[in-house]
């Protein structure tokens, strides 16, 4: 029993403690909605590049990838300040290695630790576009890329 309970106390310290590593270094919040317009709310980390934003899903299957890919026009938050982009997902093996690079930089033993947990090699970059304020796109005006800028 005593065993057990020192097992779990275990548990409890290490997702503390990963919860706190993943939490450091600047999170924003990006919301992408269903196709019934429903906003879903995604904690992600975020690097720029030559002051273009990129964000990464850890899994190419990603709920906040699906709907990205079906409804582009997002909404960021960063820093309190709240701007709409068109997310562009890029499937470029040299782009998600810079991409790779740079959130391992930015976010250094956190991004490690995501290392061990997913495969970075499956990682999917998105580019995030700043969008003109009123001015009309949807799904179909913009395909997946694969270039980097």
């Amino acid at each position: 029993m005593r065993s057990i309970l020192l097992f779990l106390a275990f548990a409890v310290l290490c997702s503390i403690l990963l919860a706190h590593l993943l939490s450091r270094g600047e999170v924003v919040t990006l919301v992408s909605r269903d196709d019934h317009g429903v906003g879903y709310r995604t904690s992600l980390w975020i690097i720029d590049e030559e002051d273009v934003a990129y964000l990464r899903s850890g899994r190419p299957d990603s709920s906040w990838l699906a709907r990205i890919r079906e409804r582009p026009h997002v909404e960021l938050i960063r820093t309190g300040v709240t701007q709409e982009y068109t997310a562009v997902p890029l499937w470029d093996d040299r782009v998600r290695t810079q991409v790779n690079r740079r959130m391992a930089r930015k976010y250094g033993l956190a991004n490690q630790v995501i290392g061990w947990l997913i495969d970075l090699e499956q990682a999917v970059p998105v580019r995030l576009e700043a969008r003109t304020p009123g001015f009309p796109q949807d799904a179909g005006d913009h395909q997946d890329a694969g270039e980097y800028p």
